[in-house]
């Protein structure tokens, strides 16, 4: 089941406030662009790389593999291999997928250079990261 992510109005405004708000950094504490895809549309061939949520013999689960890198454009896909639900949501709560249920697959585009990382607010050991190359 191909899932797509929608943000609500609100969470969307704020976010982006945030990332056109002025720092000295060239992050800080904000994210890179990102835009969820709606699996229905067909978009450029921009390079795209598959995180596989699993379970582990001991029980607990894990996105594999937990870092990725992509070039600014590409697209990073979820699929949730496991029997319950997860989410994506970053370590400065700026991005969020709310449920990724079982068999199901979310995707994010992400358009500017930077360093993302994220954990499931379910599973809070969960972690992953994605960096964005130029």
């Amino acid at each position: 089941m191909l899932r797509s992510v929608r943000f609500p109005a609100a969470a969307i405004a704020a976010a982006a406030l945030l990332l056109t708000a002025g720092c000295g950094s060239s992050y800080g504490s904000q994210p890179p662009s990102h835009q969820s895809r709606n699996s229905a549309a067909t978009h450029g061939h921009s390079p795209s790389v598959t995180v596989k949520i699993i379970a582990l013999s001991n029980g607990k689960y894990a996105f594999s593999p937990a870092k990725v890198t992509i070039k600014a454009g590409g697209e990073v896909i979820w699929h949730n291999t496991t029997q319950t639900d997860h989410t994506v949501t970053t370590t400065n709560s700026h991005l969020q997928i709310q449920d990724i249920p079982p068999g199901s697959k979310a995707h994010l585009t992400f358009k500017k250079a930077g360093v993302v990382k994220y954990h499931c607010s379910f599973h809070p050991y969960m972690h992953g990261q994605v960096t964005v190359k130029k």
